[in-house]
């Protein structure tokens, strides 16, 4: 209780403290990173009122989480990090932030650890979103070296057009959740025309409709995913599973805005969900086969509590660090064969993982004999995990 009282006392004297310094110095800007708010350990918990609106009267911006990977499984990684930083703007906006002073400090690229050694893989997507969410701080990690002059010239194009809608337009909030894998996004208008940036983050084909008051004439597809071509028709779009993009009205229908396509991201021509009977084997692992094998499959592997909660694993960060696919495996067999499965979840993260996604080409398989899936975690109970199994068509 006395610990408390101090901790109370501590807090606004360090408030009053800035404001004074803030009130000799108007043009320094302040940053909240870490212990001002907010739960940003995962993707799962309901949003609640966590964030004291008194540390906006002397920070600019509050930080909304490094960028991790969302407790919603994607076969496409970085599309599930994209998820967790929009998800956590929306817990902000829940707790009274406006968009402007959220800083989702999600854009890094490079070769650390930290942002899981990805490189420059899909730094396009990452970026229009980075900037579509409207925080007016716009911070970006890593090795900017990574890119090309190219690179930078697009850059530039995508952070001006956003820019100019931060500062004499306006952003708002559409769709649902990110994390209970409904479709969302973000529209920013202003009186040159309207940005609206989409995301469908569930593993089927979705079609959206656009807010009702989106200007009559027809829109644009500025940018999406490699794959499959989302489909336009009046106030209506039909995305793929795990899809972004970018539709542009107005002005921004003009070619100078087209930004063209992610070309790190596949989306599947076509997705359909396949009936499976998973079976325990023991503690650590459940199974299930499948007959009729005409197209590529899908597997989605979610590591669970009792209450169907998605639960992480965490293998240490580089370079000691354990890689994900020895805490959580996805095996594919015919008889005594094994079939190649493509992953791209066996990294060391930093901050856990409570999934598996693999995909199996079809041409690997003998069509006349079933496949045999098992999912292995080295920590879950297999009483609680989830396989969902896809047919997919590119």
């Amino acid at each position: 209780f006395i610990q408390g009282i101090f901790t109370i006392a501590n807090k606004q004297v360090f408030r009053e403290a800035i404001k004074q310094f803030k009130k000799r110095n108007p043009n320094v800007i302040f940053i909240g990173y870490n212990g001002f708010g907010g739960e940003m350990e995962n993707t799962v918990n309901p949003f609640r009122q966590t964030v004291d609106l008194r540390w906006l009267e002397i920070f600019d911006t509050l930080y909304s989480g490094d960028p991790r990977f969302s407790d919603v499984p994607m076969i496409n990684v970085w599309r599930s990090q994209d998820l967790y930083s929009d998800h956590m703007v929306q817990q902000f906006l829940f707790n009274q932030l406006p968009l402007s002073r959220i800083d989702n400090c999600s854009f890094m690229i490079g070769t650390t650890g930290t942002c899981y050694n990805r490189g420059v893989a899909a730094w396009k997507s990452c970026l229009i979103l980075n900037l579509a969410r409207s925080g007016w701080l716009n911070v970006y990690h890593g090795n900017i070296n990574l890119l090309s002059d190219d690179d930078v010239k697009w850059f530039s194009r995508v952070q001006n057009t956003y820019l100019y809608l931060q500062e004499y337009g306006k952003t708002t909030i559409i769709g649902g959740i990110p994390g209970k894998v409904m479709p969302y996004g973000y529209k920013s208008k202003s009186k040159d025309g309207t940005l609206i940036t989409l995301t469908n983050p569930s593993q089927t084909m979705k079609e959206i409709t656009l807010p009702m008051d989106i200007p009559c004439s027809p829109g644009r597809i500025l940018f999406t995913d490699n794959g499959f071509k989302p489909v336009l028709v009046g106030n209506k779009i039909m995305l793929g599973a795990e899809q972004m993009v970018v539709i542009g009205y107005g002005e921004y229908t003009l070619d100078e805005y087209d930004w063209g396509i992610e070309e790190d991201i596949v989306i599947p021509q076509k997705i359909e969900q396949r009936e499976i009977k998973p079976e325990i084997v023991d503690e650590h692992t459940l199974q299930t086969r499948i007959n009729n094998l005409s197209n590529d499959i899908r597997v989605i592997f979610s590591q669970c509590d009792r209450n169907g909660n998605p639960v992480r694993s965490w293998g240490g960060a580089p370079p000691n660090g354990i890689r994900m696919n020895e805490f959580l495996k996805i095996r594919a067999s015919q008889g005594d064969e094994d079939i190649p499965v493509r992953i791209n979840y066996d990294k060391m993260i930093w901050s856990g993982l409570s999934w598996a996604t693999g995909e199996i080409e079809v041409e690997n398989v003998n069509p006349q004999y079933p496949l045999t899936i098992t999912c292995w975690s080295k920590e879950g109970n297999s009483e609680y995990f989830k396989i969902e199994i896809y047919n997919t068509q590119n």
